[in-house]
């Protein structure tokens, strides 16, 4: 993970105009590879590396 988080896209009590995008992969190359191309695609990404961690992250885990 990039150290970034769901709370982190919030400013002021609104959105950012940056996409937060969360990206989800069982693969680290394939993760990286998709956080880069979402970056340079002026994008704030957050990783998981699995569905868990990423229910987790979106604050729907169980």
């Amino acid at each position: 993970m990039d150290g970034g988080s769901m709370e982190d896209a919030m400013v002021g009590g609104g959105y950012t105009d940056e996409p937060h995008v969360l990206a989800v992969d069982d693969n680290l190359i394939d993760r990286k590879l998709v956080e880069r191309l979402l970056k340079n695609s002026s994008c704030k990404v957050t990783t998981a590396e699995n569905g868990l961690r990423a229910l987790e992250y979106s604050g729907t885990g169980r």
